[in-house]
């Protein structure tokens, strides 16, 4: 499958025009000296992404720790602290090289272990009409900062990850499994208004502690291998119905 990424700021404006998706989304700006310098005043970690592209690929990560920032990337072996952020700019130039980046909040999506994870809503149109067809969850391997299987991340059945790994009960993890459907079929349709060829989407989303969900992303040509190595049964029941809508 070719991948195809679009502008991740566009698809921010595009789905912050509708109030209650809009609680949904982090607050994200292009990537600037002024910008990261407000988030983070604003925030304890922010995220650096390039704008156009996906699978983690040059994820960056910053944490304000006792008046330090710690920057931390993906890619490289970099795990470096600075006292001030003119120096942690051009440190973060030096990554990122000429590519257009953003700076987005910094969700606390943790396990009772404190490890990082999200998960994956896998949108299907289903004659005219957008359907949740999976969700699956991904920990990120312990003290990453990515969850993808690629980065070492750990694709886990939703119920596992939500019983197990969050310790939630049996109508905890129903209410929020139908919280993330409305909302999903809701983004599905906004963004589908703006891109109507497109008849799937994956969503990644994180799960703060008040159990608000955020999304973190859009893709518009999601890949399937998570819901193969977390649950085969669901894998097989996508393959079958992604077929079916083609």
């Amino acid at each position: 499958m070719v991948r195809i990424e679009l502008s991740k700021l566009d698809n921010v404006k595009i789905l912050a025009k509708d109030r209650k998706v809009a609680k949904h989304i982090p607050k994200t700006y292009s990537l600037t000296n002024k910008s990261l310098t407000s988030m983070l005043k604003q925030n304890s970690f922010v995220y650096l992404k390039p704008n156009d592209s996906g699978q983690g690929k040059g994820l960056m990560r910053i944490d304000v720790e006792k008046g330090l920032y710690r920057l931390r990337c993906r890619d490289y072996q970099v795990n470096h602290k600075h006292e001030k952020i003119s120096t942690l700019m051009e440190d973060i130039q030096k990554l990122k090289r000429k590519r257009l980046y953003l700076v987005q909040q910094g969700i606390q999506s943790e396990t009772k272990k404190g490890r990082l994870f999200d998960l994956r809503v896998h949108m299907l149109r289903i004659k005219g009409e957008w359907k949740v067809v999976g969700i699956v969850g991904r920990l990120a391997p312990s003290k990453s900062i990515v969850t993808n299987a690629k980065s070492g991340g750990k694709p886990t059945k939703v119920d596992v990850l939500f019983q197990k790994e969050l310790g939630w009960n049996e109508k905890q993890s129903k209410s929020m499994l139908k919280k993330l459907e409305s909302l999903s079929i809701k983004i599905a349709q906004q963004f589908s208004a703006k891109y109507p060829k497109w008849r799937q989407f994956g969503l990644d989303y994180g799960i703060d502690d008040h159990n608000h969900p955020w999304l973190y992303e859009i893709n518009v040509t999601p890949g399937l291998n998570v819901f193969r190595l977390a649950d085969q049964s669901l894998y097989r029941k996508i393959i079958h119905l992604r077929h079916r809508s083609s």
